[in-house]
């Protein structure tokens, strides 16, 4: 039974890992997206409505580049508004979770965490299962197939053109997307040169 299921307009904000702080079990975004809404759909199923984040990792990986507070503030603000806070993971592989497990206490805000929870294999009981998909960008990975061709050397390529080579690759890795092997050497040949352009190395 889960708690509230007598008050189906309760509000909840579930916690969960994202980028999961070089965790192994739990370094894959797109897997902790896809978790993460399992769980929503799961509390939404229950009858309840849910306070999300995930419009801010969207922004995030669409361009809206802030730091990490930055968005971890406009969280706990959604996070103060909610009538539940279900940790769906465990709080020592993510330091936002830390901080929202916190916040809950600190605003008296009922928490809720289920020791199966913390599993990275165990998902909502949902009839049917939502699909998993992985989100590649494709306009990204085509962008980095022209560069690749239009750079040969690296040595002879252009400031500009390899500062747009690290932008593209910087934006894939942040947004953790799926990429096949030969792209992704390229990808990190590229952002390496980059990197390296910022340092003020000649590459």
């Amino acid at each position: 039974m889960i708690p509230g299921e007598d008050n189906p307009m309760q509000v909840v904000y579930v916690a969960h890992p994202l980028a999961g702080d070089g965790s192994e079990d739990w370094g894959n975004r797109e897997k902790n997206i896809y978790r993460y809404l399992c769980f929503v759909a799961w509390a939404m199923e229950q009858g309840y409505a849910v306070s999300s984040w995930i419009h801010h990792e969207l922004l995030y990986q669409r361009g809206l580049k802030r730091p990490f507070n930055y968005w971890l503030d406009r969280d706990v603000l959604l996070l103060a508004k909610s009538d539940q806070v279900w940790l769906c993971g465990p709080p020592k592989v993510s330091s936002g979770m830390r901080v929202e497990e916190s916040a809950a206490i600190g605003f008296g805000i009922p928490i809720r965490h289920d020791p199966e929870w913390d599993d990275p294999k165990w998902l909502p009981p949902l009839t049917p299962k939502l699909e998993y998909r992985e989100e590649i960008d494709r306009q990204g990975i085509a962008e980095i197939k022209r560069l690749c061709e239009g750079l040969g050397d690296l040595g002879r390529a252009v400031a500009e053109e390899r500062e747009r080579a690290a932008k593209v690759c910087e934006a894939m890795v942040v947004g953790g997307r799926a990429w096949e092997h030969d792209q992704e050497v390229a990808a990190h040949a590229l952002f390496a040169a980059a990197e390296a352009i910022r340092a003020g190395v000649k590459v």
